[in-house]
């Protein structure tokens, strides 16, 4: 992965910085300190992060100038932290070497992100995008099956009252905890179907009631061939969630998964909408578990 375009490097570098620190702001060109990019609490006058970026092949010297603004600063000046981001190739030794240095020198807590660093980060579910959109570039294939933070992160979840606290659907969430609990003597996994009609939360209900196992989550729309089961869990309990499966053009994987006794702790769940469902798939042999309806 090349990153040699000053503009794009920086663009790519404070995305990476803000998975972690969501207030970095990138600075003006005539910014004063040399910043490429800070973080100020809304009414301070000190910087908690201060953003470094360089596509230098002598980062040092790069690093050094851009330091010293802080080396006559007063302490409650200087920023709590320097993440100095660079497109070369740095070896663990030397980032210790340097921020022992720096800290000798300046007095200032530093942090380097390297290529390598970036390139890790750029191959993530939260920056893979990044990568496809300012490098034109596909590290990887997003994941079909993801977590539940990332599966909400996407902009297509961000839905009003995501995040309100869950009132009067404790039948429900009793059933569904039921349904979904692990059974130890079992050599098959489980699926459960959960239908009703779309917007009324069936997918949350899931998540929520799945938290004691480990849960992957398919969009809608997600094909599940075979290829998929490489993310599936096989040595822990586990709760993998199609959502909407009536829009789903292959389950194919799903089928192959029942049965098998690898995944003998696995439980599927299927969030489907009544009339689509059984249009569409009528009642496939290998869904033999448990079905409920969400009213």
């Amino acid at each position: 992965m090349e990153l040699t375009d000053y503009v794009r490097f920086e663009s790519v570098a404070i995305q990476v910085l803000r998975v972690e620190h969501p207030g970095l702001r990138i600075t003006a060109p005539t910014a004063d300190l040399g910043r490429d990019a800070y973080k100020r609490p809304l009414f301070g006058e000190r910087d908690e992060i201060v953003g470094l970026f360089s596509c230098r092949k002598d980062w040092r010297r790069k690093l050094n100038r851009d330091l010293q603004p802080y080396r006559g600063c007063p302490t409650e000046e200087k920023p709590e932290t320097v993440f100095f981001v660079t497109n070369q190739q740095v070896t663990d030794t030397s980032k210790e070497q340097t921020k022992q240095e720096v800290c000798d020198r300046y007095q200032v807590r530093l942090e380097i992100v390297a290529l390598d660093e970036l390139d890790l980060a750029l191959k993530s579910d939260a920056l893979h995008r990044v990568a496809e959109r300012e490098l034109g570039v596909r590290p990887r294939q997003p994941r079909v099956l993801q977590p539940p933070a990332a599966f909400w992160d996407a902009p297509q979840m961000s839905l009003p009252g995501r995040d309100a606290p869950l009132v009067g659907r404790d039948n429900e969430l009793g059933r569904l905890r039921t349904a979904l609990a692990p059974a130890a003597d079992s050599p098959r996994n489980q699926v459960v179907v959960v239908e009703g009609p779309g917007g009324i939360g069936k997918t949350r209900l899931v998540v929520e009631a799945g938290r004691v196992s480990t849960t992957l989550i398919a969009r809608t729309g997600t094909a599940l061939s075979a290829a998929t089961l490489v993310d599936v869990p096989v040595d822990m309990p586990s709760v993998i969630v199609v959502d909407d499966a009536h829009r789903s053009s292959d389950l194919s994987g799903l089928a192959a998964m029942v049965g098998d006794p690898r995944f003998a702790g696995v439980t599927v769940v299927l969030t489907v909408r009544p009339a689509w469902w059984n249009q569409r798939f009528g009642s496939p042999d290998w869904i033999t578990s448990s079905r409920l309806r969400s009213p």
